[in-house]
C-alpha cells in the first residue's frame, strides 16, 4: 500500500520557511533595485527651465546623464520584478498575494513609463524640442511616476496581510510596517521627497530581513 502525504494546508498554522537560496536571492535583488533607484532618481533630476536657449544648453551638456539615469532606472525595475518573485515565493497563497504580485508589477510599469517620458529628450538628435514639448514631457513622467507610486502602495498593502504571522516567518514588526507605508505611499504618491525615503526604507528593511529568514531557515 503507498504512503500519501497531504499537501499543506493553506491555513496551517505552521510558519513557511523560504526555499533554498530564496531568502539570499530576493534580499539581493531587492538592495540592487533600490541602489539603482537611488542613483537613477538623482542623475535624472530636471531643473524647472523657462528658456528655450537655456533649455538647449542644458540638453546638450546633460543628455548623456539623463540617459545613465533612464538606464539605471531599467535595471532596477528589473531588479524589482526578481525582488518581487522572490517575496512573493516566501508567502503563502492568498488574496494578498495576488494583489501584492500583481500591484508591484503594474507599478514598476508606470515607474518605467515615468522614466522613460522623464528622459525622453535625452538622446541627441531631440537637443531642439520646443520647451513646451520638454515642459510636458516632464509633467506626464511625473504622473506616470507619481501613478506607479501609488500602486506600489497598494502592492504593500496587499503584501501586508499577506504576511500575517501565524502563516510565515516574516515578523509582525514587517507586517505593521509594510502596512503602513503602502498606506503612506498611496497618500503621498505626489510627493517624491516624502514617498521615495519611505519606499527606500521598507526595500532595505524587507531585503535585510529576507536575508535573516533564510540565515534562520538553514540554522533550523
Amino acid at each position: 500500500m503507498k504512503a500519501t502525504h497531504a499537501a499543506p494546508s493553506r491555513e496551517s498554522g505552521q510558519p513557511t520557511p523560504p526555499a533554498p537560496g530564496t531568502g539570499r536571492s530576493t534580499g539581493a535583488a531587492g538592495l540592487l533595485a533600490l541602489t539603482t533607484l537611488v542613483v537613477g532618481v538623482v542623475l535624472g533630476a530636471r531643473p524647472d527651465i523657462t528658456d528655450q536657449s537655456a533649455l538647449g544648453s542644458f540638453l546638450q551638456t546633460n543628455g548623456t546623464r539623463l540617459f545613465l539615469a533612464w538606464l539605471l532606472i531599467t535595471v532596477s525595475g528589473l531588479a524589482w520584478l526578481c525582488f518581487v518573485v522572490g517575496i512573493r515565493g516566501m508567502v503563502p497563497a492568498s488574496g494578498g498575494r495576488d494583489v501584492f504580485t500583481l500591484a508591484a508589477v503594474a507599478a514598476q510599469a508606470a515607474t518605467w513609463m515615468g522614466s522613460a517620458l522623464d528622459t525622453a529628450t535625452a538622446p541627441s538628435g531631440a537637443h531642439d524640442v520646443p520647451l513646451s514639448d520638454y515642459t510636458a514631457f516632464g509633467e506626464a513622467g511625473h504622473l506616470a511616476g507619481a501613478a506607479g507610486i501609488a500602486a506600489t502602495g497598494l502592492a504593500l498593502t496587499g503584501l501586508a496581510f499577506a504576511m500575517r504571522p501565524r502563516r510565515t516567518a516574516w515578523p509582525r514588526s514587517l507586517a505593521r510596517f509594510t502596512m503602513g507605508a503602502g498606506i503612506l505611499l498611496m497618500l503621498t504618491a505626489p510627493v517624491g521627497p516624502v514617498s521615495l525615503p519611505v519606499l527606500a526604507l521598507w526595500t532595505a528593511a524587507t531585503s535585510v530581513t529576507a536575508f535573516r529568514l533564510q540565515g534562520t531557515a538553514h540554522a533550523g
